[in-house]
């Protein structure tokens, strides 16, 4: 996935990023397109906010990935700050402690590239997202404080 980055954007530094109240205040609701069940224990580690620095084609952002579980699936929200885009996550497949699922930019169309294929893979206190599309991008996301 490569985002469209403004100008300003390509040399943004990486921010600490404030809890917040919501993972994407005024976004809409998370997308529900459940193709493949999942059992809420298998993913439960996966539950909540995760935030962190995403490197992409030498710059970097951050991201709030918002996760909860609905309708025997995984769906949830993405904010990307500094690139003034949110978006939605459905379509979820689990495969071991790699979740592979479906971002769909809803605020800011103009500035990030949609839909993309995320995969998040799990690991102790942390979750690695990851893309392939146009050029790739990953990052280690920690839990938000706050956030259950």
């Amino acid at each position: 996935m490569k985002r469209v980055l403004p100008i300003a954007a390509a040399v943004v530094a990486v921010a600490v990023l404030t809890q917040c109240s919501s993972a994407v205040e005024g976004a809409p609701a998370p997308a529900t397109n459940p193709s493949v069940e999942i059992e809420r224990a298998d993913v439960e580690a996966w539950l909540g906010a995760w935030t962190g620095p995403i490197t992409q084609a030498g710059a970097q952002y951050n991201v709030v990935l918002a996760l909860e579980y609905e309708d025997g699936t995984v769906v949830g929200t993405t904010d990307y700050a500094e690139l003034q885009c949110a978006g939605t996550l459905g379509d979820a497949d689990l495969s071991g402690q790699v979740l592979s699922i479906v971002e769909t930019i809803t605020v800011g169309t103009e500035h990030c590239i949609t839909p993309i294929d995320l995969t998040l893979t799990l690991e102790p206190g942390r979750v690695h997202y990851s893309f392939d599309d146009q050029g790739g991008g990953d990052g280690v996301l920690v839990r938000q404080e706050g956030w259950t």
